[in-house]
This record gives structure tokens, C-alpha cells and sequence, in this order.
């Protein structure tokens, strides 16, 4: 029993100075959100976009690792990419690695439309807020920092896609010879 009494007083006083701690956390950032409104919209535009662009960057960088190895030598498993392109398995025999590398980058084309369509209208409203055609001040800032941090993410998922689409063409050529 006093065993029990003394672990329940130790997770009781580690969870007020827990409680205590993420409260000065918490308040040091929106003093610092406050202080540095273009850093705060920065931090979020770069987490925001970031965990949009997520499919996109894990998916290009699969891609081009999966054509890279296959473009050096190594056999990819045909299950395994008609997975990630999401085709049915009937057409496993039917198609080709190299086909399948471009069903896989044909599957992430409507989600890259839709970040850069995002992208596009956070850069318009940080650029109309820029020119004093919303409102000025601390909203341009904020506008700002936001399409700076949302930049971050866009510039990767387009050089991942670069690279992808280098490497599938160079799958489709190589395997044409």
C-alpha cells in the first residue's frame, strides 16, 4: 500500500510539473507568435504544407528510388508496384516494370494538382496582401511568412517530381532497348 501511495504521488507531481511545463511552452510561443508574426505564419505554412505535400513527397521518392534500383540493376517486385499504382492485380503479367513506374506517377498527378492549385492561392493572397489590395500591415507579414514557409515543401515535392519523372522516362527508354 505505501508503495502504491508514493508512485501515485510521483506521477501526480510529475504531471503538474508536466501540466506546468507545456503551459510556459505554450505561452513562450505566442509571446514569440506575437513578437514575430512573419515566423509564427512561417512555422505554420511550412508544417501546414508539409503535411500536405506528405503523399507527394514520400510517393516521388519512392518512385525514384524504385526506378533508380531498377535502372542499376535490381528487379523491383511487380506486386508491389501495381500496389502503390493502384491497379488491380490482373494486369500483373500484362505490364511491364517500367509501365508500372508510370501508372505509379500517373496515380500521384491529381494530388500534385491540387497542392500546386493550393499553393497558387496562398501565393495570390500573400501577393494581394503585399500590394495593399486586402489590407496592409500585420496581415501582409503574416501572408508573407505563410507563402515563404509553404514554399518549402512546394520547392521539394516539384524537384522530387523532376526526378521521378527522370527516372521513369529513363526506365521506359531503358527498357525499350
Amino acid at each position: 500500500m505505501r508503495a502504491e501511495k508514493i508512485l501515485w504521488w510521483i506521477l501526480v507531481a510529475l504531471f503538474v510539473i508536466g501540466s506546468v511545463l507545456i503551459f510556459f511552452h505554450l505561452l513562450a510561443l505566442g509571446l514569440v507568435a506575437i513578437a514575430y508574426p512573419e515566423f509564427a505564419s512561417f512555422l505554420i505554412g511550412l508544417f501546414g504544407f508539409w503535411i500536405f505535400a506528405n503523399r507527394l513527397i514520400f510517393g516521388y521518392g519512392g518512385l525514384a528510388n524504385s526506378a533508380a534500383a531498377f535502372l542499376k540493376g535490381k528487379q523491383p517486385l511487380k506486386k508491389d508496384i501495381l500496389a502503390k499504382a493502384k491497379q488491380p492485380i490482373e494486369k500483373l503479367e500484362e505490364l511491364s516494370i517500367a509501365s508500372l513506374f508510370a501508372l505509379w506517377q500517373g496515380v500521384l498527378e491529381p494530388f500534385k494538382y491540387a497542392y500546386y492549385f493550393a499553393f497558387f492561392l496562398v501565393f495570390v493572397c500573400a501577393m494581394l496582401f503585399e500590394l495593399d489590395l486586402l489590407g496592409g500591415g500585420i496581415a501582409a507579414i503574416a501572408a508573407k511568412g505563410l507563402m515563404l514557409g509553404a514554399a518549402v515543401p512546394t520547392l521539394l515535392v516539384f524537384g522530387l517530381d523532376l526526378m521521378a519523372a527522370h527516372y521513369v522516362a529513363s526506365a521506359l527508354k531503358f527498357e525499350e532497348a
